[in-house]
């Protein structure tokens, strides 16, 4: 992914935004954030390739005066990078009939990350060594034996239902039919990060019927659905999206693969109920 990217670099902003006022100096602080603050906007406003361009060197500009400032926006960066080339690769994994243009998908990814928050330490740490930690390894550039760790996971479902209802933007939009498991799909891959698991376990399956759970429950205001109605609404959505039906054995698979990824639950021990965990959080 090109560091330099518009949107990677408006998604970058917009996540470290929150510790600038502590990495940069305090006489000049209020002014680069108000400098930045504008910036943003017209990185997101703007449509003009060049004019674009423009913006992101002058952001660079701002932020390469500060050395803390300037440390923390490479390295989400470079986060972002990882996180987005194992996603897309995952994908194109799991959902090998769906035919993904790589800068599109890209960029849609990166809109999902800024729904999505999480701490990261980027420093290079051999995968090999022996110490257990949540981690998503880099792919790209030759760094096949390091990995970047993560913590501190919060995972909002409410607002990736917003996203799957039609308001993540052009990105999604050239994806058609598949994008909402893509979303949900996303959000597996971040969550196996946090509990150990590969995101090469996650299956077009899973993505499927976590979106079943996601429609068989939308008029719950507890995120509650029976398992009959979540099966049967699965295969349901799966045929609007040209998806063959699961059995109900493959269903149960991906129940025992969502609950232990955290993302749903059994409500008061109960054979047929299910709950979404809709703030999902999870800790270092």
């Amino acid at each position: 992914m090109d560091s330099n990217d518009p949107l990677n670099v408006y998604v970058a902003l917009k996540r470290i935004e929150i510790d600038l006022p502590v990495l940069l100096e305090e006489n000049a602080r209020d002014e680069v954030l108000r400098r930045l603050a504008i910036s943003a906007q017209q990185l997101k406003q703007e449509s003009d390739p060049k004019t674009r361009k423009l913006i992101v060197a002058d952001i660079r500009q701002i932020l390469w005066m500060h050395e803390q400032a300037k440390k923390r926006f490479t390295e989400e960066l470079r986060a972002q990078a990882v996180i987005v080339n194992n996603l897309h690769d995952s994908l194109v994994h799991v959902l090998p009939s769906t035919t993904f243009e790589r800068q599109k998908l890209d960029h849609a990814l990166l809109e999902l990350l800024s729904h999505i928050a999480w701490q990261s330490s980027p420093e290079s740490d051999p995968v090999d060594s022996g110490e257990t930690h949540r981690a998503i390894s880099i792919s790209p550039g030759g760094f096949n034996a390091k990995s970047i760790k993560f913590s501190n996971l919060r995972l909002s479902v409410v607002d990736l239902l917003k996203l799957a209802g039609g308001t993540l933007g052009a990105g999604v939009a050239v994806l058609n039919s598949s994008h909402p498991y893509l979303i949900m799909f996303t959000a597996l891959a971040l969550a196996a990060t946090f509990v150990e698991a590969s995101t090469k376990e996650l299956s077009e399956q899973d993505a499927s019927v976590f979106w079943g759970f996601v429609v068989a429950s939308r008029d719950n205001p507890e995120r509650i659905s029976e398992e009959n109605a979540t099966f049967e609404t699965t295969n349901d959505e799966r045929a609007g999206y040209g998806f063959e039906a699961i059995s109900e054995k493959q269903f149960k698979v991906s129940l025992i693969a969502l609950t232990r990824l955290g993302v749903i639950k059994r409500v008061n021990g109960s054979g047929n109920q299910w709950k979404i965990i809709e703030q999902y959080h999870v800790r270092d």
